[in-house]
């Protein structure tokens, strides 16, 4: 993630809590808390089997544990289907051409585009999908990812606006925009604070659409 502009503190973070245990039926309350603070915050999106080490004894993770349903893989992707809906690991190309053409001017999507797809993608999955598990921590990993790509991809500028042809490159051929002119970020890292306060903003902005997409 530092080749995407991330900051070292929250490359950090987010590899220590992959690196977590991960347990189906993780320990709650009080006593669990005190026991270590930072797995009980984070329990929940660990991904690492329990004991799991390499020939040598460090911790290490399996490519497959990366999608391991209710921890960073989550219902209601941009990209996927749902775990139910058989499988939430491939890539869909009708999802990511909806995606696509949220952009109202073909050329960018702004903050209000990404409000409405994030609407429209709630919408679809509680239609399609029967066993549904959408819940606060889901909302924030969605709201999360799409607040790190805008501020990784889009343009400070103009309202942190993401270029449509930005996101083909990602979703469409699973590489970084570099061949379409995108930089990384040099002056400042996204970081911890930055984002956390980018995902409650665009929250605010899908609320205020939301009633508006469901009258």
């Amino acid at each position: 993630m530092k080749e995407l502009g991330v900051s070292i503190t929250l490359r950090q973070l987010l590899t220590s809590v992959a690196y977590l245990e991960h347990e189906d039926d993780p320990p709650t309350g009080f006593w669990a808390f005190i026991r270590n603070p930072f797995a009980y915050v984070f329990r929940t999106l660990a991904l690492r089997a329990k004991g799991q080490v390499d020939a040598s004894g460090m911790k290490c993770l399996n490519l497959d544990e990366l999608d391991r349903h209710g921890a960073v893989e989550h219902d209601v992707s941009m990209s996927r289907r749902d775990f139910a809906q058989g499988d939430n690991h491939s890539k869909q190309e009708d999802l990511v051409e909806d995606m696509l053409a949220s952009a109202r001017d073909g050329e960018c999507l702004t903050v209000d585009d990404w409000a409405k797809f994030r609407i429209q993608r709630i919408e679809q999955q509680k239609r399609d999908n029967a066993q549904l598990e959408f819940g606060s921590v889901q909302d924030s990993l969605g709201l999360a990812e799409t607040a790190l790509l805008q501020k990784t991809f889009g343009d400070s500028s103009a309202g942190w606006s993401v270029p449509v042809s930005y996101m083909a490159a990602i979703f469409r051929e699973e590489r970084l925009p570099i061949e379409e002119g995108w930089k990384k970020r040099w002056w400042w890292p996204v970081g911890i604070i930055e984002l956390t306060a980018a995902a409650q903003a665009f929250k605010k902005v899908v609320g205020s659409i939301q009633p508006k997409a469901s009258s």
